[in-house]
């Protein structure tokens, strides 16, 4: 868990200092389901 802990916020600082998006999700999501629900809440698509 530490390892996994450490990775993701080394990942989350990387996203921040380059102003990109990152969104943690379950891997039992369906990646269209999640594209489609965040491109949703952006606004992007209905």
């Amino acid at each position: 868990k530490d390892r996994l802990d450490g990775w993701c916020g080394g990942l989350r600082q990387w996203c921040a200092r380059r102003d990109v998006t990152h969104l943690v999700v379950e891997s039992s999501v369906p990646v269209e389901t999640m594209m489609l629900e965040y491109l949703r809440r952006r606004g992007l698509t209905r």
